[in-house]
């Protein structure tokens, strides 16, 4: 598979549950050029802003702690329009946790290198 992706990506939309501050979040820009997320302080704002990061990064820039306390497990899935990134975390029973991540298509079909997919693609793109 291909893994050309547009260098201008945007958000479709973004599901988050159980990650960090977050108990459930469901994102749709609908195509708004700014997003504004505001909150009180513990409200997750930063938590949403990191789990973008988290999606699209590799495993060794994730924290020691991506899910919500007392959950055992977190989702991240993150539409791009042409990839749509999911990244799960499983609590392991030291508390530690382990990361999978896949990343699919339009047509569902899986990179089968999911994260040098990603990789690629986030050399492209600026973060600011």
């Amino acid at each position: 598979m291909s893994a050309a992706v547009s260098t201008r990506p945007r958000i479709i939309a973004l599901s988050i549950q159980s990650f960090k501050g977050v108990r459930a979040i469901e994102l749709r820009p609908n195509g708004a050029p700014v997003i504004e997320i505001n909150g009180r302080n513990g409200a997750g704002k930063s938590s949403v802003l990191d789990a973008i990061w988290y999606a699209l990064a590799g495993a060794g820039n994730i924290p020691s702690t991506p899910i919500r306390k007392g959950q055992e497990r977190a989702t991240i899935k993150l539409d791009l329009g042409e990839v749509v990134v999911t990244r799960t975390f499983t609590k392991n029973d030291d508390d530690s946790f382990r990361t999978s991540i896949t990343v699919e298509n339009g047509d569902g079909a899986r990179f089968p290198s999911p994260q040098r997919m990603l990789d690629d693609l986030l050399g492209s793109l600026t973060f600011d």
